[in-house]
């Protein structure tokens, strides 16, 4: 995958723009590996609590858990 996104401030940033999945998890992680060797970022898409929840279940067995960039969406009560 060649990929060239590096620029001399800083790499691309990519927000995955769906709310995780735990079953999704693992292919998410792979991605965002392959992504970190061409200096490039995946942001996570949190909109709930649970998928928190979720993202700790997946990385507490990880021999590798690292900690994970998050857009957070809030709901303000504005309609």
């Amino acid at each position: 995958m060649p990929l060239a996104f590096k620029t001399e401030s800083r790499g691309l940033q990519i927000l995955y723009g769906l709310p995780i999945a735990i079953n999704r998890m693992e292919d998410i992680s792979v991605l965002r590996k392959e992504l970190r060797k061409y200096g490039a970022e995946l942001r996570l898409h949190i909109d709930h609590p649970d998928q928190i929840e979720a993202l700790e279940t997946f990385e507490k067995p990880q021999s590798d858990s690292q900690r994970w960039s998050a857009f957070l969406k809030l709901d303000c009560g504005d309609k």
